[in-house]
């Protein structure tokens, strides 16, 4: 690479032979995690620890539980575990969500694509400044699954608002809810040109895509 020349590359990219949009058939994989035939889903997949923002998905359930009838007919789904999983335990019996939200705890990534084919729009609540990429986004969308961020960290580098996802204020679980009506809202076009721009935009940072332009920076 020429002096003084400097690169960003989205760590290994995205490894776009296991995550990918379900076939016809595959929706009997979910059956064996909990999903439930005709329930529509939202969901979280990511780290249960400090900064990583479930409490704040937490939170936003709870306000759409105690204010709209958005649970008739809907679910939520969250995988991963870490330091604050009997915290989230506690935090999901408190908003009384313990019939609303499917716990999967940690699963190997070989089994993650059934986890996000099976859910309606992603939620990617970080609060870390220092978040990267947030590879957890990315892999959601090369399933062409639209994700609702908090604007913050790299997450800005690829989703565009209205486009492949939408933004909230990092922190605020009001706007999280927000967003999240305002997804389900959008008409049946709306949701598939979002889903379109999903898999667009994973495309760009598929593994194989990624490592020759990385080659090429080190060759002669």
């Amino acid at each position: 690479m020429a002096a003084g020349k400097v690169a960003v590359f989205p760590s290994g990219g995205i490894d776009r032979r296991l995550f990918y949009p379900a076939h016809d058939g595959d929706s009997q994989n979910r059956g064996a995690y909990g999903f439930e035939p005709g329930m529509d889903y939202i969901g979280y997949i990511g780290r249960i620890d400090p900064g990583k923002g479930w409490e704040i998905f937490i939170e936003a359930l709870s306000k759409l539980k105690a204010e709209t009838d958005f649970f008739a007919g809907r679910k939520a789904v969250i995988a991963g575990g870490g330091q604050d999983y009997q915290k989230m335990v506690h935090l999901i019996a408190a908003g009384g969500l313990q019939e609303d939200v499917l716990l999967l705890g940690m699963l190997p990534q070989s089994q993650l694509k059934d986890i996000y084919n099976g859910l309606s729009v992603f939620c990617f609540p970080t609060m870390r400044k220092a978040e990267s990429l947030g590879l957890v986004g990315l892999e959601a969308m090369a399933c062409g699954v639209p994700v609702i961020a908090s604007r913050i960290g790299g997450i800005r580098d690829y989703l565009e608002d209205g486009v492949n996802g939408l933004f909230f204020p990092p922190g605020s679980a009001e706007e999280l809810a927000a967003k999240i009506i305002e997804y389900t809202k959008f008409n049946d076009q709306k949701k598939s040109a979002m889903k379109a721009a999903c898999l667009e935009t994973a495309s760009r940072y598929d593994t194989e895509a990624i490592e020759p332009a990385f080659v090429r920076l080190f060759l002669p």
